[in-house]
This record gives structure tokens, sequence and C-alpha cells, in this order.
């Protein structure tokens, strides 16, 4: 019987390569550090101190993430609102919502506070993960949703999931193709944002075509400057590079972090907007820069100028530039 469940992949790697790195992050600084970087000119060009995961420690992760969610009363077929910070935080609790067989709903924060609860309302959410901050916030919105299905993710929280690290092994729920596997909206900024009915069947082909149809293999790097993008490259064996960016304000990323992120880990892929591309190709052209180590850009969520693929085709002596279809295009 074939597994649909893809965080099963997850497994599957971190027991054939376990030592391979999953995910690299910028490290958080402390309140010290942040607030005498505001002072420094010297300290914004520095620099910043990566840490990463590996295969097995991200699915050590994600076990300790089923634990605690388990005992707390997260069952499969729960859809789990996420406020929490693109990157590691997004992958690891996605992975782990995915071992139970719960729902995680996932909305771009660019889109507002009112246009994002609206479509949490409409998802029926009865659990919510996120940061303090967030938790208030959905206090507010969620006020017939009992409190302890708000989750706070804080200091707590990522204590607590410290102290089961590698004590518990889960495998992913047995699931039917067409069970409901994620509720993923579209951006919205094409029009009013949609969401995507996720099966694990449909995961589960996504992960083998884009495997097949841009010849990804293991242990490639991406650096996905749209989150939710991250979600595939654990079931594809690639390692995440988690970009320098606000993904709530992606017009005012700084394209030097995303270039020099590249250049530091010979980044292998990267998804980004036509906006971003533009940002990142204006600052190579300028500096006389160039993308040697990328194989292939991807380019969706808005039209793509003829011109704009022109220039940043220019920049890619061993790459090649796809503009597919998104979900807004594609999927029910």
């Amino acid at each position: 019987m074939t597994q649909f469940n893809v965080a099963s992949f997850l497994s599957e790697r971190a027991l054939t390569d376990p030592n391979a790195p999953a995910v690299c992050f910028v490290k958080e600084r402390s309140l010290i550090e942040n607030f005498f970087s505001v002072f420094s000119f010297t300290n914004s060009k520095r620099n910043p101190e990566y840490d990463q995961l590996s295969f097995l420690e991200l699915d050590q992760s994600v076990n300790a993430l089923v634990h605690n969610l388990s005992q707390r009363g997260v069952k499969a077929g729960m859809r789990t609102l996420l406020m929490v910070k693109p990157g590691l935080d997004l992958i690891q609790i996605v992975f782990a919502l995915f071992k139970i067989g719960a729902v995680p709903v996932v909305i771009d924060p660019g889109m507002g506070i009112a246009r994002f609860f609206q479509c949490a309302k409409q998802s029926k959410v009865e659990w919510v993960l996120g940061k303090p901050l967030a938790i208030g916030l959905a206090r507010w919105f969620f006020s017939g949703l009992d409190n302890n299905k708000l989750i706070s993710t804080g200091r707590n929280f990522a204590r607590a999931i410290r102290t089961e690290l590698g004590k518990h092994s889960y495998s992913a729920r047995s699931v039917e193709a067409d069970t409901l596997a994620a509720v993923l909206f579209t951006s919205g900024s094409t029009g009013a944002a949609k969401g995507v009915r996720y099966t694990h069947g449909m995961f589960y082909a996504q992960v083998q075509l884009i495997r097949e149809a841009y010849s990804i293999e293991a242990g490639e790097v991406d650096l996905p400057m749209l989150a939710v993008f991250a979600l595939f490259n654990p079931a594809l064996g690639m390692c995440t590079v988690v970009p320098e960016m606000n993904p709530s304000r992606p017009a005012q990323v700084k394209p030097r972090k995303i270039v020099d992120s590249i250049d530091r880990f010979q980044v292998t892929n990267s998804f980004g907007s036509p906006t971003l591309w533009k940002l990142v190709t204006d600052y190579c052209e300028r500096e006389g820069r160039q993308l040697p180590s990328l194989k292939r850009v991807i380019m969706a969520g808005a039209p793509a100028p003829q011109n704009l693929l022109t220039r940043l085709q220019r920049l890619l002596p061993k790459g090649e530039i796809f503009t597919p279809y998104g979900a807004t295009e594609a999927l029910p």
C-alpha cells in the first residue's frame, strides 16, 4: 500500500542520510545584540551567523512536537491555523501536523490582519499555534475558541519541546490519497485570496512531479522566497536556506542579502515572484554580480515580463528560468 503522507519522506531521509543539512537559518540575536546593532553602522554590513539542523535533528524535533501536540489533544483531521515564523518553525510544525494527520492552515501574513483572520474563519479552524502576540490577536478574533486550543509557541513551549528531543519516534500516519492534508491560501495579490485544499495524494504527486520535471536531486540547496515552498524540501531531500526577509513585506527585501546567501550556501534552486527577482536582477547588474551556483530559478505569482527573463538569464551561466502556473491557475 502506498504511503501518501509526505512526512514519511522526512523520516526516510533521516535514516538514509542523517547528517545531511536540512535547514540553515540565521541565529537569533539577544536583546543586547539587537540594541547595539541599531547604533552600529558596521554591524549591519556584517555577515550574519547561521545555524543548521540535519535531517536527523529535524526529524527528532518534529517527533518532539508530535508528542507535545498529541498530548494536548491535537488529532487527525483537526484544522490548525499556523501563525508562526516562516522558515524553521513553519517547517517543523507543518511536518509534525502531517505526522499526526492534522490539517495545517497556512495564510500569507502579507495580506493584512483583517483579511488574514477572515480567511482563517472561513477555514473553520479548531486549533491555533502562534507566537505570543499572534495568540493575543487570535483570542480576540476567535472569542468562541477554547483557550486550551490557542497554543503559544513562546519560550515555555520551546523549552518543553527541547526536553523531549530524542525521546520519541513517531511514524507518519497512514492516509488515503483523498484525505485532506492542508489548506494553503494564495497571496491574494492578483485577486481574492483563495484557500486551496491540498489532499495527501496531491502533495505526494507534486513531490514526484517536481522532482522529475526539474531534475531535482537529493542534496541540492534551495532558497525559497515564498515560505510555503519550503514545505516541499524535506520530502525532496533538499536543504532549505531560510532567506533574510520579512515575509509580510517581500517588496522591501534587501537583494544583497539574498545574493550573499545564494553565494554563501551555493544555492542551486530558488523560487520567487517577478517583483523579487527584479530587485535581485537590478542589484546584480548594478554591482556586477552573477549567480553561478543556481541551476534553476522558478518564477511565479504574477506575470513575468520578457525583459526581466532576458536580463536574469544573463546572470545564470549554468541555470534556467521556469515560469509555471501556480495554485491560483491550477488547483481547486
